[in-house]
């Protein structure tokens, strides 16, 4: 025979029970819940229907068949509006041109730090940050020049916040006579600066690559190679 419960130990052992029931169903409700979906972003239009133009699969040459224009594929952030997209896409391009020319006169300066015995990392190296640091200012003025042979334009619906947005890809051209002359001022008044720092430099380090980079200008005057 079971022992009779007294009326005290009844309601305890009932509270108790009550209490694990809520519990479990509690845990219960929770598991079963399912996360949101991420659903993410879908195209609804595009220039080229549903593949991407040859040009984005495999990035064209740097300079165009007659030689007479310098080419670059830029991509622009998510923007509400087309036009907005498409200028943006344009002035990325005028940075990555700027950024090439950078590349360019970064290389030969590197090579003339090589052949005075100088090895300097980028951080600890002022006058090569100096001249990174003007790159902004030299595609300011390049945007101007900067005009698309093809753009790549889709439409995206973002359903987690149901908003249309636009991304435009360019495939950008400007004259390479033009980007000649525009790295040649640039790379005049770049000069000048590194004259004027080599006037005013004492430490004997500091003054070689200052050398090395006025040289590295006088080279990119004459014209580079893409």
């Amino acid at each position: 025979m079971f022992p009779r419960l007294t009326r005290p130990t009844f309601v305890s052992l009932v509270t108790v029970l009550l209490i694990l029931f809520s519990l479990s169903c509690t845990t219960t409700q929770k598991a079963v819940k399912p996360p949101p979906p991420n659903q993410g972003s879908r195209l609804i239009w595009s220039t080229h229907g549903d593949k991407a133009p040859a040009w984005i699969q495999v990035e064209p040459a740097a300079t165009s068949e007659d030689g007479k224009f310098a080419q670059m594929v830029a991509l622009s952030r998510k923007n509400s509006s087309q036009q907005r997209a498409r200028s943006e896409a344009l002035r990325e391009a005028s940075k990555k041109f700027a950024l090439r020319v950078g590349e360019k006169i970064e290389f030969k300066y590197k090579e003339l730090l090589k052949e005075r015995g100088i090895t300097t990392g980028d951080i600890q190296d002022p006058v090569l940050a100096d001249m990174k640091e003007s790159l902004s200012t030299f595609s300011d003025g390049l945007v101007s020049e900067v005009t698309a042979k093809e753009w790549f334009v889709q439409k995206f619906m973002d359903d987690n916040v149901q908003k249309e947005y636009w991304e435009v890809t360019v495939f950008a051209q400007m004259p390479r006579s033009t980007l000649d002359e525009e790295t040649k001022r640039f790379s005049q008044v770049q000069r000048k600066k590194v004259q004027n720092d080599l006037d005013r430099e004492t430490n004997k380090v500091k003054v070689e690559q200052l050398k090395a980079m006025e040289e590295a200008y006088k080279e990119a005057e004459k014209g580079l190679d893409f």
